[in-house]
């Protein structure tokens, strides 16, 4: 019986199932990039790599004794422009943890055969293609993707949700299916600011985020296009609101990594505590490390109006883990 992509919902990629409950350490392995893409959210353009945990696999080690994931990517930029640093990491990973699941991110030009090949015996359950880095219609991309249908269990196309390529989307969609594609994944459209059509909207309870702010209806008729048409193409509206909610768990983990005898985790996975008042200025200049530990207490403790309520924002990278915590707010009623 045919399903539509709207009653598919739980049938996501594990990837994606691991990604939204933040069970899932997404590994940078490189910047570089052949795309050029305008749409591009990465930071750098160099073959640097940033994980949560450090720049070397040594530490993406040390740090997943400690954690439970469930999931585990391989991003960048496009990785399979490093292919020994990638292949390296995830034969180590994988020895080390066999029941995670794992996937790579690329704009396939640079995903030879020989090379997902390797990546198959070495333990990769997905690859996922950004087929609006070339276009759409690269045919040795498609090639490419043609070939991973054989070689993975799972393969996605995931790609921005941008308003101005829906006839393009749609007019590859039905090849997507022909192919054996099993995920399609649409990101809200992130733009600059001066965007005609930016939108910026609170992200990570501190930072701000500008979308298209025809993205989701974008994403909404490419949707109604797959089951008007019998598109058996299992659908993830990744929206912002979820990545919201992913951050939400990343938080709730981190704060469980680096927590301190006298903070609570509420339920935003943010930091509670409680500090003597006399700190009041090295709390706002962000000095909480300077701060001797003596000086604070539970928040659940019944404290005086010598102290002020303090909620903070857990580290969620590894470098200089307690110097980085950003203060949320300071209650002093």
């Amino acid at each position: 019986m045919h399903e539509s992509p709207l009653t598919s919902q739980q049938k996501l990629s594990p990837g994606c199932i691991s990604c939204q409950a933040g069970k899932w350490l997404c590994l940078f392995l490189t910047y570089r990039c052949q795309g050029g893409c305008a749409f591009c959210p990465a930071p750098y353009q160099d073959d640097r790599t940033v994980t949560e945990y450090g720049a070397s696999l040594e530490e993406v080690l040390e740090g997943m004794e400690s954690v439970t994931f469930t999931g585990v990517a391989f991003s960048g930029g496009d990785c399979f422009l490093a292919p020994e640093r990638l292949l390296r990491w995830l034969n180590e990973i994988h020895r080390l943890h066999p029941h995670v699941y794992y996937w790579v991110y690329t704009n396939g030009r640079a995903a030879t055969p020989a090379l997902m090949e390797e990546l198959a015996r070495y333990g990769l359950n997905e690859i996922r293609f950004n087929l609006a880095a070339t276009g759409y219609d690269d045919a040795a991309v498609w090639r490419n993707m043609q070939i991973a249908v054989q070689i993975f269990p799972h393969v996605a196309v995931e790609i921005p949700s941008i308003p101005d390529h829906f006839e393009q989307v749609c007019k590859m969609l039905p090849g997507l299916e022909k192919m054996g594609i099993h995920y399609l994944n649409l990101h809200e459209y992130i733009v600059q600011q001066d965007d005609k059509n930016a939108h910026s909207i609170p992200f990570n309870l501190l930072d701000r985020i500008c979308y298209d702010a025809k993205s989701l209806e974008n994403t909404e008729k490419i949707i109604h296009f797959c089951t008007s048409n019998r598109l058996n193409l299992i659908i993830n509206n990744c929206s912002i609101a979820q990545k919201e909610e992913q951050m939400r768990q990343r938080r709730l983990r981190w704060a469980q990594q680096v927590k301190r005898p006298h903070e609570v985790i509420n339920a935003e996975g943010l930091l509670e505590t409680c500090c003597k008042r006399k700190h009041l200025d090295a709390l706002r200049d962000g000095g909480v490390d300077t701060i001797p530990s003596s000086d604070f207490l539970p928040p659940q403790q019944q404290v005086d109006d010598r102290h002020v309520r303090v909620v903070m924002m857990p580290p969620l990278m590894k470098e200089g883990v307690r110097q980085i915590v950003r203060i949320v707010r300071i209650m002093t009623e």
